[in-house]
């Protein structure tokens, strides 16, 4: 309407998880005002409905009617989001109602924590509302929260999940009702027998199974069906399921209808869902079919998500998982370049609705098993958890990312394009991928080092295509060996990852002729992984307790039985402690940690180390070497040093020492000490530790990744990029703003102006699109 402020008229509206997410239903707000009918006890008494949040602004006028309704005439309505304030209008309407000793109704969606309703009330207390005045009308789950509830406290007025007005749609009778409706007189629905108790999905919606018999009126033949009825929100969101499954008959359930907010569908047996489907590819080549026909068949006339900022659609929330280097100041940092290079990036040409759950866990064949058909498929678009997106290519890769954590099923790929016809740039393709990556985190669907590692090799790959896959790894040549983490790659991204200036000094030296050779504390299946994205002859992993010649698929064994056995003990030791986590990929040495009231990772406690090490060795003596997330436990006498020199004697059979082509190492730690006394020429960048620098080991200026550039460039004379040989890749536009990106971080806060600058003129150059 045009009486509206401008910013409201072009407004993405925002949908409520009430009636969207839950199956909340009105009857239910209507129960609860009949329970604060009763509380109250005196009609005259002043009342206002104060709903929180999106959801709120639905609930309290709904509340306010039905207490209208219950015979109290002093009931308003009102609305507010804790950590917004109040207008002062709001704040003069809670005086009055506090000062004439009337009641404040709080109403929500289900609390996950309470800590939401908390604050809320600590809020209306601060604008003069004593808690003795609240009410806090809070339908629940199974799992109820902790509420703010006590002596002292606001009167607490629950709705338990079994009296919610759905279980009473979900019912034999209520059932056949609908299906009857549905169904018209042509089809007589007999009989509704339901197979299962009502089920809800966590914090989601509820669904039952029924057999149906079905008879025709005319011919007197009949039918049984299994009917799977769940809910999928009320009014215009149960028809968007509706639209949605008209569009793709064939490729979802046969569906009935959907009546007061739930669906009726044909049910699918768990023997037809599809298990190990990343391992089929004619299957995923149907899932990439699906997604371009659900493209076709469900086009949006614009991208509203770019309209949807402080709601987390998807290109926010990449935005925020590579803001993370820019520190304190992202927040601020982020709404300049960075939010601008992301909407450019992860723009789409031909915008439609996504299905947003594309995981491999919700496919199907069909009855009669010619097909894939996907469940689900209104589920994920547009909901309380947002990530809203406009591009199937975000589904594509949410299939990809359920495949393999770590990997890109080039079927898929493939497919896609041969249906769409358009191309699939990597820079979309790793967006995604690491906005999947953060959404399982947020689910806690997988452990946080799995999707961390999986987040990693992501990134190294879109870095490696770009920066060494026109280079050949050198046969011959003078060996380099770097240290990982802190070298190589950092992790302020949350993740280990490298940047443009790491990936320009493996070029350099692969252009040049050397070798190279990883040393790190990680474990061999880390060690694995570098080499084959980075090209790498070899490495030594787990501080030199085993090394890995990639050429060959060798690992080279450098701890003794004992010192396993002991390693293994250790291991158990604290796998049985409470509040210790370990890495069972550290098989040579032993990687543990706790974890903070922030959700840091820290090392373990040295007192807890000493204990651990003095009884669970008593004939192999073990070692400990804090890091700064984690405490790794390894056999005295094992280093990365040793491991080096393992490593090259077997790819240098029967000479000795002096004849290692060892030009050069870089670390950071003094753990890397004895790998740098081993080569020609040490570095270490200029955030290593106190004590590394020496005759032997040059400090440079700059630290992480732009110290390895800057050691490299030392060793070679100019810097990597700075000649023919090793000159810089060309990349096109869409890439050279996203290098800049992952770049953010390559030298830690100095110099980040500076990168921050490169990334507002690289963001001009995109136009959006691929």
């Amino acid at each position: 309407p045009p009486h509206l402020p401008p910013g409201l008229r072009t407004a993405v509206l925002r949908l409520p998880a009430a009636f969207r997410s839950f199956d909340q239903r009105p009857a239910d707000v209507a129960a609860l005002a009949r329970q604060a009918s009763e509380h109250c006890a005196d009609p005259a008494r002043p009342l206002l409905a104060v709903g929180v949040r999106t959801s709120g602004s639905y609930l309290a006028p709904l509340a306010r009617a039905a207490l209208r309704g219950l015979g109290h005439p002093q009931v308003g309505a009102m609305t507010l989001r804790p950590g917004w304030g109040l207008p002062p209008g709001d704040r003069r309407r809670l005086a009055a109602v506090a000062a004439a000793d009337g009641l404040v109704l709080v109403i929500d969606d289900p609390p996950v924590t309470g800590a939401t309703l908390a604050r809320t009330s600590g809020l209306l207390e601060a604008a003069g509302v004593h808690a003795r005045n609240q009410v806090l009308l809070v339908p629940q789950f199974d799992d109820p929260a902790a509420l703010p509830e006590g002596p002292a406290g606001p009167h607490l007025i629950p709705l338990a999940w079994r009296r919610w007005e759905v279980h009473r749609q979900l019912q034999a009778d209520a059932v056949r009702a609908a299906l009857s409706r549905l169904l018209g007189p042509a089809v007589r629905v007999a009989r509704v027998l339901p197979l299962e108790p009502v089920v809800c999905v966590p914090r989601g919606h509820a669904r039952r199974r029924f057999s149906v018999e079905l008879t025709q009126p005319t011919t007197g033949a009949w039918t049984r069906q299994t009917i799977l009825a769940e809910g999928v929100g009320l009014g215009y969101f149960g028809r968007h399921a509706l639209a949605v499954a008209r569009a793709l008959p064939g490729r979802v359930p046969p569906v009935v209808g959907v009546v007061e907010g739930i669906l009726y569908r044909a049910w699918l047996p768990e023997d037809a869902r599809l298990p190990g489907l990343e391992r089929c590819p004619a299957a995923l080549a149907e899932v990439a079919s699906h997604v371009a026909a659900r493209a076709r068949a469900l086009p949006a006339a614009a991208d509203h998500s770019h309209a949807a900022a402080g709601r987390r659609p998807v290109w926010e929330v990449a935005a925020s998982i590579l803001a993370a280097p820019l520190g304190p100041g992202a927040p601020v940092l982020r709404a300049g370049a960075l939010d601008r290079v992301l909407r450019r990036l992860l723009t789409v040409d031909r915008p439609s609705v996504i299905d947003g759950r594309c995981g491999l866990d919700r496919w199907f064949r069909d009855g009669e098993g010619r097909h894939l058909v996907k469940v689900d498929f209104a589920e994920g678009a547009f909901t309380n958890l947002e990530l809203s997106c406009y591009d199937p290519l975000f589904d594509l890769v949410g299939a990809a990312t359920t495949a393999s954590l770590g990997g890109t099923p080039e079927t898929l790929r493939t497919a896609f394009r041969d249906h769409t016809g358009q191309p699939i740039d990597g820079e979309r393709w790793l967006l995604y991928h690491l906005v999947h990556l953060w959404d399982q985190a947020r689910r806690r669907r997988h452990r946080p080092e799995e999707l961390a590692a999986a987040a990693s090799a992501a990134t190294r790959r879109y870095l490696a295509d770009h920066y060494l896959a026109d280079l050949a790894p050198a046969p011959t040549g003078p060996w380099c060996v770097l240290d990982l983490d802190g070298v190589v790659e950092t992790d302020p991204l949350g993740f280990p990852a490298p940047s443009r200036a790491a990936m320009l000094a493996l070029r350099a030296l692969r252009a040049h002729g050397y070798r190279l050779l990883l040393a790190t504390g990680r474990s061999l299946a880390a060690v694995e992984e570098r080499c084959a994205a980075y090209g790498l002859a070899g490495g030594v992993a787990e501080y030199g307790s085993v090394a890995y010649v990639a050429a060959e698929d060798r690992v080279i064994e450098s701890v003794p039985p004992a010192g396993r056995r002991a390693l293994d003990r250790l291991r158990d030791r604290l796998d049985a402690a409470p509040g210790v986590s370990v890495d069972h990929r550290h098989r040579r040495s032993v990687r543990a940690w706790t974890t903070g009231a922030d959700g840091r990772r820290r090392p373990l406690a040295p007192a807890l180390v000493g204990d651990l090490l003095a009884t669970s060795a008593p004939t192999s003596r073990l070692v400990a070497v804090a890091g700064q997330g984690q405490t790794d436990m390894v056999v005295a006498g094992v280093d990365k040093g040793t491991g080096l020199g393992a490593l090259l004697a077997h790819l240098h059979p029967g000479a000795g020492r002096p004849a290692w082509p060892l030009a050069v190492a870089v670390g950071d730690t003094p753990g890397d000490l004895a790998l740098l006394a081993l080569a020609e020429r040490g570095f270490a960048p200029a955030h290593a530790g106190p004590g590394l620098g020496s005759d032997r080991v040059e400090v440079v200026r700059r630290p992480y990744q732009a110290g390895l550039a800057d050691a490299v460039g030392a060793l070679l004379g100019h810097p990597p990029g700075g000649c023919p040989a090793c000159r810089a890749p060309t990349l096109p536009p869409r890439a050279r703003a996203l290098v800049e990106v992952l770049s953010l971080h390559e030298g830690g806060q100095r110099g980040l102006a500076t990168r921050l600058g490169a990334l507002w003129v690289a963001a001009a150059r995109v136009r959006g699109g691929p």
